[in-house]
């Protein structure tokens, strides 16, 4: 059965090394998965699910005839994420720090002293 449909796959899709056939053999059932490259989902699948269908009428005959059941899964494969995590370093170069000014003393002091004239006279002071 996984020989059938390793078969029919690798002559429907336009990349043949990415099909794989995984079995998984209970007591009385068979879970066959169909692994392909994801540009090949369309042609595995077919339209309205015709392709599939057809493979899984053929591995019911062919189990019929052992006593077993079989289910048919189609797995996609992902492409690989190849996202390099980035370091503290380059991080840091990436995200510019804004240097405050620090006021000085004196500085607070005389905002401090504007901020009680504003308030007491209701005028800005010079």
């Amino acid at each position: 059965m996984k020989e059938l449909i390793e078969y029919i796959a690798k002559s429907l899709v336009d990349d043949p090394s990415q099909v794989r056939v995984d079995e998984i053999e209970g007591t009385n059932s068979v879970v066959l998965e169909l692994h392909v490259a994801p540009e090949d989902m369309g042609r595995i699948i077919g339209r309205k699910g015709q392709v599939v269908n057809a493979m899984r009428t053929l591995l019911r005959v062919l189990a019929g005839k052992e006593g077993k059941r079989v289910t048919l899964e189609i797995v996609e494969e992902e492409a690989p994420i190849e996202e390099a995590v980035p370091t503290e370093a380059e991080v840091a170069e990436e995200i510019p720090i804004a240097e405050e000014e620090v006021p000085s003393e004196e500085e607070l002091i005389e905002a401090h002293l504007e901020e009680e004239i504003e308030e007491t006279t209701g005028e800005e002071a010079d």
